[in-house]
């Protein structure tokens, strides 16, 4: 499956976040969000008792150039103790940077800046285009047709306490 969005464009706010003031030039369009992969696996299911749900989101940049951005968003799911099965949804985002966004960066002499910008945005981008939304729907969906009880999962990229950088 694949959607095309082309609505406001992002990061407008950056000036307001501490950010120099040129970065409020850096800003993205024409997103491109694909369903990957789902997957369910199914376990045995000898566990007696209250199970917990532990849930897992990673985002990646798989490439940031003058051309744009590519990011993998996977949520994973599976219950504690390990029983019943394993859910895994993974989408792509691809999206460009606008010509004036391409002029600022074309003056860096730093090749990894896109990465940088890119590894700094990631979250609020997957977050904006609701890609968490779209797999809990489908966590949801599958957990249902598999038990008769959807596990509902953040709308949002979790992220364990722990696991934040400040």
């Amino acid at each position: 499956m694949r959607s095309v969005s082309k609505g406001p464009s992002l990061f407008e706010r950056e000036k307001k976040m501490g950010e120099p003031e040129k970065n409020d030039k850096i800003t993205i369009n024409n997103f491109k969000v694909t369903l990957n992969e789902v997957s369910f696996v199914p376990l045995p299911s000898s566990t007696d008792g209250d199970l917990g749900v532990n849930t897992r989101d990673e985002i990646i940049v798989d490439n940031a150039s003058l051309d744009g951005i590519k990011l993998t968003f996977t949520r994973s799911i599976s219950l504690n103790p390990e029983a019943i099965f394993k859910i895994g949804v993974k989408y792509s985002l691809e999206a460009e940077f606008i010509n004036e966004s391409k002029d600022f960066f074309s003056k860096s002499q730093d090749v990894e800046i896109f990465k940088k910008w890119a590894e700094k945005r990631k979250v609020e981008i997957i977050n904006d285009q609701g890609i968490p939304a779209k797999a809990s729907v489908i966590i949801s969906a599958i957990s249902f047709g598999s038990t008769g009880f959807p596990i509902i999962t953040p709308p949002m990229f979790f992220q364990k306490k722990e696991d934040q950088v400040n």
